[in-house]
């Protein structure tokens, strides 16, 4: 069975994923929505 290449968007998210603990994940996320709303 042949994998489908991965996106670059799904190797990002691999690769960000390896950088940092989830726990970090859920706090930059936070963190761009909060920048997001300050945009507006």
């Amino acid at each position: 069975m042949k994998k489908r290449p991965l996106t670059g968007a799904e190797v990002s998210k691999r690769e960000f994923m390896k950088l940092f603990t989830p726990e970090q994940i859920e706090i930059i996320q936070k963190d761009i929505k909060k920048k997001v709303k300050n945009h507006e």
